[in-house]
């Protein structure tokens, strides 16, 4: 009898060129995969905006009805090419590919984003972004993880989950669709072909379900205060804009993109113009500059400006900085050139960089009337005057700056709506910025924030109901959502 010897090394070579072109294939089917869900990915993100009136609760049930199917689809996926259940370790090394790739992309926009998400309340998380840099760094995740998009992009928009456990979510998304896979080969593997055929056909019933939750929450008649056509027409400041898209969810039922949509407002000094030259009906700022005032008055227009919330101003360094505390003369001594090395202040040896923001800001304004008072600021370059306050804090956050710059913005867009991890708030006399601070009238710099409309605007129209209403305890919770603290007496303060 004749021995054949067996190759052991080339039953090896065989697994592993196996290995390597079942990775491979689906790698590629999942990228295939991707293309109609793109589709069906801008079509969710235009036709809420632009076709539908969805409220928050239909848009709710067509991102889950979405995200379900996507899933299923991965799991009757990998049912379909559960060829040898008996091996299912083959199968896990056939999606190891495909979920090593996500993860790298994952980390490596992590990494080259410095962990920003992008502005809170912005659509998209990674294409219409405020913050380039983010944008840019997750755009290449955005494509690979396409099929997810939509519901990150919902989650981010409605404000249900922190940015944290966004970005938790956006890591777990790189493992769903092997997950998934596997899940249908496992169904292979544990369930007669009948028994099979069942468990699909009752996950299929899933997204099927969630269609008819979607349809009936779109007839289901909803009452609201305003329909587009009667909101007011509202501007206001950088720091309000939260705040105006609540009050857009609140009033007239629309969802997070719509909301967004409808509140994208122009700054403090535009928002007073437009007020001013009756261009819109209601504003929502911060004190007026003596500009403001003075054009009011050539114009005619008298202001009525009415309290209805509590931010505070705050001052920021790098995180880096030895600098916890300083003194409200200081500050002042600071910024009217008086002071310009931190060793003056109990700090290092090394110059002192004051960055501040360009006039008639909202910022700028409380900075002149509310902490320099009748002392004259000093003359800067306007290399320091940042045209946005988002950039003002992105050069406070810059490392190089980190023993020398000193800006300043409010304490909400500054916590909430653009926070990095990079810059401190620093302490004023001792007492530290924080809520229960600013509530209690501790922190020496509180702002308020105020609703202003035209001292002739009818009792009964749109503007002056929606600041009725603000006096409501609905109002009042849609403010304190927002990120201001509530004001209990609504005092008028009329400016001719």
């Amino acid at each position: 009898m004749v021995q054949v010897e067996y190759d052991d090394s080339r039953e090896t070579q065989i697994d592993r060129k196996s290995f390597i072109l079942s990775g491979v294939k689906f790698l590629v089917m999942y990228l295939l995969f991707i293309i109609p869900l793109t589709c069906i990915f801008v079509f969710l993100s235009i036709i809420p905006e632009t076709v539908l009136w969805l409220d928050e609760i239909s848009l709710c049930f067509l991102e889950v009805t979405y995200l379900s199917m996507s899933v299923i689809s991965l799991i009757v996926w990998g049912v379909m090419n559960a060829d040898d259940e008996r091996r299912p370790l083959r199968h896990c090394k056939t999606v190891l590919p495909m979920v090593i790739i996500g993860v790298a992309i994952w980390l490596i926009s992590w990494k080259n984003s410095g962990g920003l998400l992008g502005s809170e309340g912005t659509r998209s998380w990674f294409w219409y972004d405020d913050y380039k840099k983010g944008a840019d760094s997750w755009f290449l995740y955005s494509i690979y993880h396409m099929w997810v998009m939509p519901f990150i992009d919902y989650l981010k928009m409605s404000k249900f989950v922190s940015g944290k456990a966004v970005f938790a979510i956006g890591l777990v998304a790189s493992f769903v669709p092997g997950v998934s896979y596997l899940g249908g080969v496992w169904l292979c593997g544990h369930y007669a072909t009948t028994a099979r055929k069942k468990v699909i056909s009752i996950l299929m019933m899933i997204p099927s379900l969630l269609l008819i939750g979607f349809v009936i929450s779109t007839v289901f008649p909803r009452d609201h205060i305003f329909t587009i056509a009667t909101y007011p027409r509202i501007d206001g400041s950088t720091v309000a804009m939260p705040f105006g898209e609540n009050l857009a969810r609140e009033l007239m039922g629309m969802n997070a993109w719509q909301a967004q949509k409808q509140s994208r407002y122009n700054k403090t000094h535009q928002a007073y113009l437009n007020l001013i030259n009756q261009k819109v009906d209601l504003i929502f700022v911060v004190d007026p500059s003596e500009a403001e005032m003075k054009l009011a008055t050539e114009k005619g227009v008298r202001l009525q400006l009415i309290p209805i919330g509590k931010d505070a101003f705050v001052f920021l360094v790098h995180r880096e900085s030895l600098i916890d505390n300083l003194t409200i003369t200081q500050i002042q001594d600071i910024y009217s050139g008086k002071i310009n090395n931190w060793q003056q202040v109990g700090g290092p040896n090394g110059p002192i960089v004051p960055y501040q923001r360009d006039e008639n800001s909202g910022s700028q304004t409380f900075m002149e009337r509310k902490v320099m008072k009748e002392k004259k600021k000093s003359q800067v370059d306007m290399e320091k005057i940042p045209p946005f306050m988002s950039g003002l804090i992105d050069v406070i956050a810059d490392r190089r700056n980190a023993q020398k710059a000193i800006g300043y913005s409010f304490y909400y867009y500054a916590n909430d709506m653009r926070r990095s991890e990079e810059i401190k708030f620093l302490s004023i006399e001792g007492v530290e910025c924080n809520k229960e601070n600013i509530k209690n009238d501790v922190y020496p710099f509180s702002a308020v924030i105020y609703a202003v409309i035209r001292a002739d605007e009818p009792i009964d129209s749109p503007a002056a109901k929606l600041v009725n209403w603000l006096s409501t305890e609905k109002g009042k919770k849609t403010i304190e959502k927002s990120g201001f603290i509530p004001i209990e007496k609504n005092e008028m303060i009329s400016i001719q």
